[in-house]
């Protein structure tokens, strides 16, 4: 805890040598200082952003990685977050810094609307990962955070549990839902391991922190089966176009290790036609998928009205955009030519 003696904007930095010399993606990471830091507001009315959910640092060979850090604003201000690199001695951006490899058919990633991590790892080792989230108010930059945490990739025999969901409401077994401000929202959350390991379940997320009508998660934890109920009713107060996210995190132990993984779970509270975005019994396609620049996207909407399309980096960074005002009640298609992008992966 730092008390400082008067309001405005403050920063505060952390330096200590060396990193790992086991670090695979730096060049020389026994020689890179860690470097950490924070920017904030001091006022009557702000606290910096979080991260809600601590590290998943054990990842297995050749088995998908979720991890999702939750950045969370307590004020409700905006937040950004993105993958960064690690810095050394001086904030200085450490030297030869890559992500950690994946397969190139599941690139590793950070979900710019609901801040999921995922990759394929292919290569074991320990590998550096990087995280930012800055805070914005009326458009002004009022705070930053760093996360810096390592990856550990490792071989095992361990077959992963399967999770699934059901919901009652539609889509049912998604993990983006729309929910109408005073209807319940339940939805269960089931875990079989075939190897029959002890499972445990958690949840974290903004919804369980309300102060008022907050959301419920009540786990089962057992052995080879296991499993929870995730329960919200939000009220009219709680609609809002922004998604609540929840991370559900299953872990499973196999030979003295403890492999974890992150479900995320969108939770958009509104009448979805008011939000002005497409519903959630809309059906939705992109075709082809890979394409040579040349799709059509292909959805349903419930009303007549202008649609804005919006191609994104990965890193959330808007490269296209334009409105297609002739949008009518039922299936729309838009065929796309090309919109003169780099090869690479988009949203």
């Amino acid at each position: 805890d730092v008390t400082v003696p008067n309001t405005g904007n403050w920063a505060i930095h952390y330096e200590e040598c060396c990193r790992n010399a086991a670090i695979l993606n730096m060049m020389l990471p026994a020689g890179e200082s860690h470097y950490f830091y924070t920017n904030f507001m001091v006022d009557t009315l702000n606290s910096s952003p979080v991260f809600l959910n601590p590290p998943i640092v054990l990842a297995q060979d050749s088995v998908p990685f979720y991890y999702n850090p939750l950045p969370f604003d307590a004020d409700g201000d905006s937040i950004a977050w993105s993958l960064d690199i690690p810095l050394s001695s001086n904030g200085t951006p450490v030297a030869g810094y890559t992500l950690p490899p994946s397969d190139s058919l599941f690139p590793f990633n950070m979900d710019p609307l609901t801040g999921e991590i995922t990759f394929l790892p292919n290569t074991l080792g320990n590998f550096q990962v990087s995280l930012r989230v800055k805070e914005y108010r009326n458009g002004v930059q009022i705070g930053e955070i760093t996360r810096d945490m390592q990856i550990i990739v490792v071989p095992s025999s361990n077959r992963p549990a399967n999770v699934s969901v059901n919901s009652n409401t539609f889509p049912y077994n998604s993990k983006n839902y729309t929910i109408a401000p005073g209807a319940p929202f339940n939805m269960t959350v089931s875990v079989i391991d075939i190897d029959g390991q002890n499972l445990r379940l958690s949840g974290a997320g903004e919804p369980f922190l309300l102060a008022n009508n907050p959301a419920v998660f009540t786990p089962i934890n057992a052995t080879a089966c296991a499993g929870g109920t995730l329960s919200w009713t939000p009220t009219a107060a709680q609609a809002r176009t922004a998604p609540y996210v929840i991370g559900i995190r299953v872990s499973e132990d196999f030979n003295g290790q403890v492999f974890q993984s992150d479900l995320s779970v969108s939770l958009r509270v509104g009448n979805s036609a008011g939000l002005g975005s497409i519903n959630a019994n809309s059906a939705f396609t992109l075709s082809p998928n890979p394409s040579n620049g040349a799709f059509n996207l292909q959805f349903t909407t419930s009303s007549s009205e202008s649609v804005r399309v919006s191609v994104m980096t990965i890193t959330g960074k808007v490269v296209s955009s334009f409105v297609n005002s002739q949008i009518v009640n039922g299936v729309n298609v838009i065929m796309v030519n090309d919109l003169g992008l780099s090869k690479g992966i988009y949203m």
